[in-house]
């Protein structure tokens, strides 16, 4: 994967901001960034620096498309395996569920 200060700064600065929202506010927090700013490679290694401390903590990442998720997966499975799972329209549809009906 590509790395540089800058990205490298970007994904400090997430891991301080998600560490900091779990270990005091343990509300709900939505980020948005440009595409290319390496927000989710922070948040894929924030996530699992927190859930190998042995934290119970619960995340969701929302991404645009079935390709980033399944992505996404693959990357925090090789970081946490036992405690990561996927779910995009492409996985209901072999269940048969509508994913956009409420």
């Amino acid at each position: 994967m590509y790395s540089s200060a800058v990205t490298e700064q970007v994904s400090k600065q997430v891991h301080e901001i998600v560490s900091d929202a779990v270990g005091v506010d343990k509300g709900t927090y939505f980020f948005r960034s440009d595409t290319g700013t390496f927000k989710t490679h922070g948040f894929i290694n924030s996530i699992s620096k927190i859930i190998n401390s042995g934290s119970d903590t619960r995340f969701a990442i929302a991404v645009p498309t079935c390709a980033d998720a399944n992505q996404v997966y693959l990357n925090l499975k090789e970081l946490i395996p036992s405690k990561v799972n996927v779910w995009t329209s492409d996985h209901a549809k072999p269940l048969n569920i509508n994913p956009f009906r409420v």
